[in-house]
């Protein structure tokens, strides 16, 4: 074997394990989502709680730290804002700070997880 037939081997295979990797990736996060139900993990080292402005600024109870709570939002199809905000408790005060924003259509459920600390944080939302 030629050692270009052999390099031209090893590129197709790994352009095709790449490819079999996306499709994974990508899929997965609307897989798991479920009708009518937002699911809140809050993976960085502070709580996130998730608001709903549309909805006159409720938001969801602090998901703690290191944990995933789901919680009913209805079964509307309209498309509606959501605010992620992360919670620095120190002792009995806390900072609350913005993460991010997305949309939510409640009839097609969602999943938000919060990333990072205080000083550096972000956040997966839902692909409506």
């Amino acid at each position: 074997m030629s050692a270009v037939h052999g390099v031209k081997r090893v590129v197709s295979a790994a352009i095709a394990i790449d490819a079999a990797t996306s499709a994974v990736v990508l899929a997965a996060p609307s897989a798991s989502a479920d009708s009518g139900v937002l699911t809140v993990c809050s993976q960085g080292d502070y709580s996130t709680k998730v608001s709903f402005p549309d909805r006159g600024g409720s938001s969801t109870p602090d998901v703690a730290r290191g944990a995933c709570q789901s919680f009913g939002v209805g079964g509307s199809s309209a498309v509606e804002r959501i605010e992620i905000w992360g919670v620095q408790w120190s002792g009995n005060s806390a900072t609350t700070f913005p993460v991010d924003s997305g949309s939510l259509r409640p009839s097609r459920g969602g999943n938000v997880t919060t990333y990072g600390n205080i000083n550096d944080h972000w956040a997966m939302v839902p692909q409506i």
